[in-house]
């Protein structure tokens, strides 16, 4: 009883020492690499289709992979294009570990983390690389995508999900041409309601959305507030969460907490 009893008390203690040794990391020990996904789309119709924005897409990326490699997460992607539904592949499929105190050394670590960060680049590449620019422009369609993906099994589970979109958020598409739409309070909440009752609002709730990547030139002012608000209040509906803050043409104030 007593040899018992030393051993369970110094399981206990060496586990404590290793809590105690663990610092800054201490939290993390028992964390998944699937606590926080993020998921990205990129558009990639005519208007989004110059070197400057497809630059910004690939600095942008860099921000939310730089962060992801210092918390730990999933970084998977599609592009938005004409046929969303029938076309997806998920080109973008990166795990980024957490740093595990028991498990992993700083070498081992800045290995794997070097490793995904290469996968990452390399898929980026092939997703928007020579790809004729798309006719049209399917952002809904890509949302729905979106949802399948995080509400699947594989993440349905991740305590922070993120959604951001390289995208003008011009909707060209078989139901909608944003260009020609004046969005009123009662057009947006018309088409809010077409979706949902044609069952093709997606399943947003609790993701956190960001808007970046290029700006709707052809525009003008107050037709491109009024697609940020309609945008804004169709995430809402959806149960995701856009604020202004988050709409622009870079990655403003991303956060992986």
């Amino acid at each position: 009883m007593k040899t018992k009893s030393y051993l369970g008390l110094w399981s206990c203690a060496f586990l404590c020492g290793l809590l105690a040794l663990s610092g800054c990391h201490q939290a993390r020990i028992f964390q998944s690499e699937r606590d926080t996904v993020v998921f990205v789309l990129f558009d990639i119709s005519g208007s989004t289709n110059s070197p400057q924005i497809r630059q910004g897409y690939i600095h942008d990326l860099d921000t939310i992979a730089q962060l992801l490699a210092r918390e730990g997460g999933t970084l998977k992607g599609d592009v938005i294009g004409s046929e969303a539904l029938n076309t997806s592949t998920i080109p973008i499929d990166v795990v980024f570990p957490s740093y595990n105190v028991v498990l992993s050394t700083d070498k081992k670590h800045s290995q794997q983390i070097a490793a995904a960060l290469n996968v990452l680049k390399e898929q980026a590449q092939n997703a928007l690389a020579n790809r004729k620019p798309a006719s049209q422009t399917a952002v809904m369609s890509s949302l729905e995508v979106a949802a399948k993906i995080l509400n699947g099994n594989e993440l349905r589970t991740a305590k922070r999900k993120i959604l951001v979109i390289f995208s003008d958020m011009v909707e060209e598409s078989p139901r909608y041409k944003f260009p020609r739409e004046r969005f009123t309070e009662t057009r947006t909440q018309t088409i809010i309601e077409a979706e949902r009752s044609s069952g093709r609002l997606p399943n947003l709730k609790g993701v956190r959305v960001w808007k970046t990547g290029a700006s709707a030139v052809d525009l003008d002012d107050d037709h491109s507030r009024a697609l940020q608000t309609f945008w804004i209040q169709y995430f809402g509906a959806t149960g995701a969460n856009l604020e202004p803050d988050r709409y622009g043409s870079t990655l403003l104030n991303f956060s992986v907490n």
